[in-house]
């Protein structure tokens, strides 16, 4: 991956992830995971994708990078992928005593709109200990892991409708 995971990829490389995923038409959501970065595996995800969800946590930095990742599709959107737009932002890792967490997701709020999607997911202290052993939140056991997975769940369904068709494929 780190021979795509750079800045100058041009657009035969972008539309790498494209060709393989042309073949998975009998699925009506694929999902990808991009690394928080605007190099060449984020892009080539845009490019191969129809709208983008943002995952942010409530603080300083993560809002003002959500920002600018806005901007970032809409400029790849102009010379690239007329059809991408994006789906939502995500509010994750929420401390909910937390007055600064507060204050960034009425900023949130306030900046994004209906982009800001619900539920936020809060933080849990066993998050590294599940990501560590790879696993579904949906997998692991216990309660918070469960009343995690639902909020997930509710996620899912609330973007899925928000955004009407989870697939429209068009050739790029």
């Amino acid at each position: 991956t780190g021979v795509y995971d750079r800045p100058d990829l041009g657009r035969r490389d972008l539309r790498r992830l494209s060709t393989v995923l042309a073949g998975t038409n009998n699925y009506e959501l694929v999902l990808v995971d991009c690394p928080p970065s605007l190099n060449g595996l984020t892009r080539m995800a845009w490019s191969a994708s129809d709208k983008v969800t943002l995952v942010a946590e409530p603080g300083l930095f993560s809002v003002a990078g959500t920002e600018r990742t806005l901007r970032a599709i809409q400029l790849f959107r102009q010379e690239f992928a007329p059809s991408l737009s994006p789906a939502g932002i995500v509010a994750n890792r929420v401390r909910h005593g937390s007055s600064e967490h507060a204050f960034r997701l009425a900023e949130m709020q306030s900046m994004f709109g209906e982009l800001l999607l619900t539920p936020h997911i809060p933080e849990q202290a066993n998050w590294q200990q599940i990501q560590g052993a790879a696993h579904s939140i949906h997998h692991w056991p216990g309660d918070s892991a469960k009343n995690a997975a639902g909020l997930f769940d509710t996620l899912l369904g609330n973007l899925v409708r928000s955004n009407g068709s989870v697939r429209n494929r068009s050739h790029r």
